[in-house]
């Protein structure tokens, strides 16, 4: 046997690694081929590839599994939970389409399995050095924060909402003037993927998902008249199937720095600023005989813009934001049924531009600023107990982020 050191041993191993290499090339250029001409799916032959692994794998180390998928996810147990972790959303979805039986069960455990889905997800905003891309998530089981992948661009006061398990991020700002840019990242593979530019561009828009669509309301940005930057009534809806932006009816005032949430079958919009002033006022987008219009509703007890909201318990939560004087500590909340506001305990610290969104059934509200800087903090509110409490902090200071 020739010595590895040998001239013939480097010649012979330099001639496989040829050969190896060639036939990968040949490999790849034959899949190229098939995937072009639509005889062989990428799907279906990675699927091929795992299943051939996973067979040699048994080979080498012989086990028996005695339980099937649909056994492991019929109960909310420890292991569905982390079964549907890994899944994902789609993978979830594709299970129920090719099984009757096992959508029936997964619909049982549907709020287990929807937990276990869940993170409060924060991008974008500012530390008043940088706008930053990076993003990160809170795990509710581990009460542990986690870097994400970062954005394809920088955004400031950019607007969010979660549609079909993705994160969909439109408009802000780099540094100066509005994007009209739009992305999304799917949690099951990690990638951002750039989506078509909305119609306007906007920063301090307000955002919200529903009926399987991303509502986008008023904001900052050009005017169609003059080209010069002033608030928005426009409002428009993107619709991922057929990934285009269409109009709506316009806010019955031009507004910025609003929020925006789906409450009883209804876009609701509140607060914000004109421009000139903070608003107070709120607007449910209704349904008449003339097609969709814009109704006015009690206005809140305090005027506010760049606030935060989220709907819990039937009820719509309105906190932080700025009156146009001074950072706020207040909380209200909207009762539809009654159509009126009540206070609630105010916020552990005073903060504009924060971040929020509901998770576990509680309301995560994060980052910030107020007049000593940038908040790296996060608090929830405790519907039970009526109060706010302490939650971890963020990985990075963050004002004029955005959650979901």
């Amino acid at each position: 046997m020739a010595s590895p050191t040998s001239p013939s041993y480097r010649s012979e191993f330099r001639a496989l690694r040829q050969a190896l290499l060639q036939l990968r090339e040949e490999q790849g250029a034959l899949l190229e081929c098939l995937f072009d001409q639509r005889l062989l799916r990428p799907e279906t032959f990675a699927a091929s590839l795992h299943r051939r692994r996973f067979e040699a794998a048994l080979l080498r180390a012989p086990c028996r599994f005695e339980a099937t998928l649909r056994d492991v996810l019929e109960e909310p147990t420890h292991l569905a939970v982390q079964t549907a972790r890994f899944a994902g959303h789609k993978g979830l979805q594709s299970l129920k389409a090719t099984c009757r039986s096992l959508a029936e069960k997964l619909a049982g455990n549907a709020f287990a399995l929807q937990d276990a889905l869940t993170w409060l997800f924060v991008v974008g905003g500012s530390d008043h050095m940088e706008v930053r891309r990076s993003g990160e998530r809170l795990d509710p089981s581990t009460g542990l924060w986690e870097a994400l992948p970062a954005m394809q661009q920088r955004r400031f006061a950019a607007s969010s909402a979660v549609l079909g398990g993705c994160l969909y991020v439109c408009g802000g700002s780099e540094q100066h003037g509005a994007l009209n840019t739009a992305e999304r990242f799917d949690p099951c593979t990690g990638l951002w993927e750039q989506l078509p530019a909305m119609t306007w561009p906007r920063i301090h828009a307000a955002a919200l998902a529903a009926q399987g669509r991303l509502y986008l309301c008023g904001g900052h940005g050009p005017s169609s008249q003059s080209g010069q930057f002033e608030s928005l009534s426009a409002v428009e809806r993107f619709d991922p199937d057929r990934e285009v932006w269409e109009a709506l009816p316009e806010l019955p005032q031009r507004r910025m720095a609003g929020t925006a949430a789906w409450l009883r079958g209804a876009v609701h919009i509140v607060g914000g600023s004109d421009g000139q002033e903070a608003l107070s006022a709120m607007e449910r987008l209704v349904e008449n005989g003339f097609g969709p219009c814009w109704q006015a509703l009690p206005p809140m007890s305090q005027p506010r813009f760049w606030a935060t909201s989220a709907v819990l318990n039937d009820s719509l939560l309105v906190c932080s934001g700025n009156d146009g004087q001074q950072a706020l500590l207040s909380t209200e909340r909207f009762d539809p049924v009654a159509c009126v506001w009540e206070c609630l305990q105010p916020m552990l610290r005073r903060r504009t531009g924060a971040a929020s969104a509901v998770l576990a059934g509680q309301l995560f509200l994060v980052g910030g600023h107020d007049e000593h800087g940038v908040h790296q903090t996060a608090e929830f509110y405790d519907s039970e107990l009526g109060k706010w409490q302490e939650a971890a902090p963020m990985l990075q200071r963050r004002s004029g982020a955005t959650a979901t």
